[in-house]
């Protein structure tokens, strides 16, 4: 059932969930052989979490994030050499 406690103490089902796929998030970035394989994890870890969510509270978390990804793409491309 949702929203269900396992138990006296224990969180409910839903932030159990929410938990563990943090903690698997982290596992893979710790296993990760390099940052372009983290960026995946990190990114996938993100869509997963946007499914979860409506659309207005998805637009709200990610507008900033957008912001800092278009910002880190031109500071990597400044220092591109040809």
């Amino acid at each position: 059932m949702a929203g269900k406690r396992r138990g006296t103490g224990k969180p409910m089902q839903r932030h159990a969930g929410a938990a563990r796929r943090r903690e698997r998030m982290q596992a893979d970035l710790a296993g990760a052989a390099d940052v372009v394989a983290r960026l995946a994890i990190a990114a996938e870890y993100l869509r997963g979490a946007m499914r979860r969510n409506p659309a207005a509270v998805r637009e709200q978390a990610v507008e900033g994030l957008i912001q800092q990804l278009v910002a880190a793409g031109d500071q990597l491309n400044q220092g591109v050499r040809k």
